[in-house]
């Protein structure tokens, strides 16, 4: 597991970059992000060609402080998911979550 005591900004953890199958998603995000978005050149690109579902875009970016996700997502030691909702309520450990001592999200 791992497991943030806090949280991360995934909207510039993992950033949709080439090859979207519906629109532009990369613009999209810059329009939305404004003077957050992550320049192209500062994302590391994975290919989400290997998946058996369908992705949004065929290449996603990593930011580039955090190599160690693009490696581990390469040789199939990771996997991103992604909207799976907010917590209802702080968690002081993953064991609050595991143990479900707290209210976590429905999904």
């Amino acid at each position: 597991y791992i497991f943030l005591n806090g949280g991360a900004d995934s909207y510039n953890t993992i950033v949709p970059l080439e090859k979207c199958h519906l629109r532009d998603l990369y613009d999209e995000y810059k329009m939305l992000r404004t003077d957050l978005t992550m320049p192209v050149e500062n994302l590391l690109p994975i290919d989400t060609n290997r998946s058996l579902h369908r992705q949004p875009c065929m290449t996603f970016g990593v930011h580039n402080d955090f190599p160690i996700l693009k490696q581990m997502y390469d040789e199939g030691d990771a996997a991103v998911l992604a909207n799976i909702g907010p917590m209802v309520e702080p968690l002081d450990d993953k064991y609050d979550y595991l143990m479900r001592r707290v209210a976590v999200p429905f999904s």
